[in-house]
C-alpha cells in the first residue's frame, strides 16, 4: 500500500512519515531536491543533488518550488510495488501519483492556523 500524506507546512506531516517508518517499518519514500539542507534536518530527510543531478534523474512527478526543483524519482516509485511505503507530496504530486497508482491512500493533514510554523 502506498499512503500519500498532504497538508500545510507544520501540520505534522514529517513527523508521521518518520512514525510510519520507525514503529511500523513502512519504507518511507525520499524525494530529489536542489535546495540545501537546513540546519538540523537529517542527511536521509531528501537526496540532496544538483540541479543537473536532478535534470539527470528520471522523475515520475517534480515541482519547482520556492527556487527549487523538488520530484520523486522512478527508481523510488519502484520500491512501492514490493510494499508498504508513505511519501509526502504535494497536491499536483498526489495527483500524478493517484495515476500511477489508483489504489494508493492520500491523506489530508490539517491543524488550527495558530498552530502552524
Amino acid at each position: 500500500m502506498l499512503v500519500i500524506l498532504l497538508g500545510p507546512s507544520g501540520s505534522g506531516k514529517t513527523t508521521i512519515e518518520q512514525c510510519l517508518e520507525r514503529r511500523h517499518h513502512i519504507y518511507r519514500m525520499r524525494s530529489h531536491t536542489t535546495r540545501a539542507r537546513k540546519k538540523g534536518e537529517g542527511h536521509n530527510a531528501y537526496y540532496f543533488v544538483t540541479r543537473e543531478e536532478f535534470r539527470r534523474t528520471p522523475m515520475v512527478e517534480s515541482v519547482f518550488y520556492n527556487g527549487h526543483f523538488f520530484g520523486l524519482s522512478a527508481q523510488e516509485v519502484i520500491k512501492a510495488q514490493y510494499g508498504d511505503c508513505v511519501v509526502t507530496m504535494d497536491q499536483n504530486g498526489a495527483e500524478q501519483m493517484k495515476r500511477l497508482f489508483p489504489a494508493c491512500v492520500t491523506v489530508f493533514l490539517d491543524c488550527p492556523f495558530y498552530q502552524l510554523e
